[in-house]
């Protein structure tokens, strides 16, 4: 008998064995890679969510800027209109200056907020707010006009000395 019948169902099995090894790495390989990226995905993910989180913090704060934006805006008007501050220049281009960058930053805002949206769907972010807070912004852009002090002394802020208020304390007090 020829030795050399056996040889090729041999060999055909040895490399059948070998062919099933390489498959098995092959897929061990390709479930990695899934995994890999299945990790990847959820780190993704994750970060998004904790980005998305920290944005709506800075887009809360970002809303109440804006009304002590408006606070501070009504304060400096009454007090150059009740006589109580002198009107400068300086202020009057600080104030707008303050509503012209917080529109320029709503813009910026409303783009990123919109971005972490559609990376994080549970994310709630107040767009009608920053939308009508950004139309009162260009409004009080559109029409500023500087303030201006009371033409009327009533209206004005009457200011006493402290050495009057002891004479007008000492002289009721004599009536009393």
């Amino acid at each position: 008998m020829p030795p050399v019948a056996h040889q090729p169902s041999q060999k055909a099995s040895q490399l059948d064995q070998e062919l099933e090894r390489i498959r098995k790495t092959v897929v061990a390989l390709e479930e990695e890679e899934q995994d890999a990226e299945a990790r990847a995905v959820a780190d993704y993910k994750q970060r998004m969510s904790e980005k998305a989180a920290q944005f709506a913090a800075v887009f809360h704060l970002f809303l109440q800027v804006f009304e002590a934006i408006k606070v501070l805006n009504l304060g400096w008007r009454q007090r150059v209109f009740r006589g109580e501050g002198a009107f400068t220049a300086e202020s009057d281009t600080e104030m707008r200056g303050l509503f012209g960058l917080w529109l320029v930053l709503a813009q910026h805002m409303q783009e990123k907020g919109e971005y972490y949206q559609r990376h994080d769907k549970g994310l709630l972010l107040n767009f009608g707010l920053l939308d009508s807070n950004s139309r009162e912004a260009k409004r009080t852009l559109l029409h500023w006009q500087s303030p201006e002090q009371s033409k009327s002394p009533a209206l004005r802020t009457f200011v006493v000395a402290d050495e009057k208020v002891d004479q007008f304390r000492e002289m009721f007090a004599k009536k009393n």
